[in-house]
């Protein structure tokens, strides 16, 4: 399977960050099964417990993946959150 292709783009964060953190935003005109089916091959995905959305499943929030081996979010440095815009 052929990797995304991504932009980086600058994004205001809505919140402070802590110091020594860092945000980084990438979009792609990729389909969004194809960038989720990507990286979930590579990554571990972290079962994010969410409010049921007002959207169907297939429209739903995507996924937490976690990229430095982390047992979750909160241990791991580097994770990363596929979304639609």
């Amino acid at each position: 399977m052929q990797a995304p292709n991504l932009t980086k783009k600058g994004v205001a964060i809505p919140l402070p960050l802590p110091p020594g953190k860092q945000s980084e935003v990438y979009t792609t005109r990729d389909a969004f099964d194809k960038v989720t089916a990507f990286y979930k091959r590579l990554y571990k995905e972290f079962p994010m417990r969410r409010p049921k959305s007002c959207l169907p499943d297939s429209e739903s929030n995507g996924p937490f993946l976690i990229l430095d081996g982390g047992k979750d979010l909160w241990a791991s440095k580097y994770w990363m959150k596929i979304q639609r815009p």
